[in-house]
């Protein structure tokens, strides 16, 4: 008897795909793209390489940017509800008036980051650096 199950098919990124929700991007390098405005809801970017990428007013709900290198984006007014986005690299990253109600940020630098009028609520951020540079405690930081 075996108790092995068959794998599931393996995706392959399409890292030439246009924005879309549940594009798979995971690893790929879009370093400066255009996605302003997109609809990305459960789109699968972990790993991926989006330094500088204009991301303003896009819909990121419930996407998947685990470790991901978001350094110096511009997510300003994006909607990140829920997004996974632990331990990614937001250094100089812009997400002024960013959705972030439910996020989880846990171990996510935002060093430098420009975070006003950012909403926070239920955001998990255990262990991320803050824009300042310190580690964000409970006391310290938005809830």
């Amino acid at each position: 008897v075996s108790l092995i199950r068959p794998s599931e098919p393996m995706l392959t990124p399409d890292c030439a795909a246009s924005p879309a929700p549940g594009v798979l991007f995971e690893g790929c390098r879009l370093s400066g793209a255009d996605m302003t405005g997109a609809s990305l809801a459960r789109a699968r970017m972990a790993n991926a390489v989006l330094d500088a990428a204009r991301m303003t007013e896009a819909h990121l709900l419930n996407a998947d940017l685990r470790y991901a290198n978001l350094a110096g984006a511009d997510l300003s007014y994006a909607r990140l509800d829920g997004a996974d986005l632990k331990g990614a690299n937001l250094r100089s990253a812009d997400l002024t008036n960013a959705d972030l109600t439910g996020a989880d940020l846990s171990f996510a630098d935002l060093s430098g980051a420009r975070l006003g009028g950012a909403r926070f609520d239920r955001t998990l951020l255990e262990g991320a650096i803050w824009p300042d540079g310190r580690p964000c405690k409970p006391a310290d930081c938005p809830r």
